[in-house]
């Protein structure tokens, strides 16, 4: 969010604080929020990152298989949960 303009970022300042003092923020804040998100690219790069780190995590779960030649089944079914 560090890029986000002035104006989004000073909304989303205002409703992070506003959620310490109420203990959560209503639907349509939570709205803003994501609106905010997506129209600064910050969706668009976790979704990125996360499906970076998958891939990482499965080529070392592959390493990891091939190192003990059993495989998990059940551990790769967690990992292919995971992914985004």
């Amino acid at each position: 969010m560090q890029f986000a303009p002035k104006e989004d970022a000073l909304t989303l300042r205002n409703l992070l604080s506003q959620r310490h003092v109420t203990g959560g923020l209503s639907t349509s804040q939570k709205q803003i929020v994501l609106n905010i998100m997506n129209r600064v690219g910050s969706i668009d790069y976790t979704v990125a990152a996360l499906e970076k780190l998958h891939a990482q995590m499965g080529k070392e779960f592959e390493k990891v298989e091939n190192l003990c030649g059993i495989p998990n089944r059940p551990l790769l079914a967690l990992i292919n949960l995971l992914e985004v």
